[in-house]
């Protein structure tokens, strides 16, 4: 007869988490399931051709009673249904848990709005030097509609020469305060731009969860192992 094809069995990614305790009396006794941080490390690793088998290894302490075991930093790709924790010491497990952790893309929004405010006050800043350039040109104005030093009969020429030098003062600092206020807006937007092309950078920016696994043991005594 035909013969009949065999199908693949696909292999999704396996996460296998391995602790090893050592013993440990440093702890006081507690009633409540406390949370202790496993650092891991890879092992060993093995590639399928869907996803891969990583063993990671850690070891921590463990107090006497309930405690959540928490590894936290891992791939956001892990199959939950394909996880197993092993261990070795005075204690058992009760639970394995998946969890993943949105922390690091409420940081990102976080860094978003932080990003916002201070374009906010660069625009405050760039207005607030606008707004000293407007007074700037209205006393400008001002000094040019009452500059016909000549047009007076009567004008000695001590007053005469005293006043084009009042001019010639007010108009050199208008002018000079002037470029300073170009020179600071400039700046400013310049520094507007970077920060806006960062904003556009992180919100452009897929930031993934990470996952973290859970493992819920319970010990008669503080052991390790």
């Amino acid at each position: 007869g035909p013969q009949k094809k065999k199908k693949k069995k696909k292999k999704a990614m396996k996460h296998i988490i391995q602790t090893f305790f050592f013993l440990s009396l440093g702890f006081a006794v507690g009633q409540d399931a406390r949370e202790l941080t496993l650092n891991t490390e890879i092992k060993d690793v093995t590639v399928f051709i869907q996803g891969a088998e990583i063993t990671r290894t850690g070891t921590t302490r463990i107090p006497k009673g309930e405690s959540i075991i928490k590894a936290s930093g891992l791939s956001p790709y892990i199959n939950s249904k394909s996880i197993t924790a092993k261990a070795t010491g005075d204690f058992i497990i009760l639970s394995v848990n998946h969890k993943l952790n949105y922390l690091e893309s409420l940081k990102n929004d976080k860094r978003i709005d932080s990003l916002e405010q201070i374009v906010d006050e660069l625009d405050l800043k760039i207005s607030r030097i606008r707004i000293k350039q407007e007074v700037l040109n209205e006393r400008l104005n001002l000094l040019h509609s009452n500059d016909d030093f000549g047009g007076n009969a009567g004008v000695s020429l001590e007053n005469l020469k005293g006043a084009v030098e009042y001019f010639e003062k007010e108009v050199t600092e208008i002018k000079s305060s002037s470029l300073d206020n170009q020179l600071q807006i400039k700046k400013l937007e310049v520094e507007k731009v970077q920060v806006l092309n960062e904003i556009n950078v992180n919100r452009n920016r897929k930031t993934l969860p990470t996952s973290e696994v859970h493992i819920r043991v319970k010990a008669e005594n503080a052991t390790t192992g």
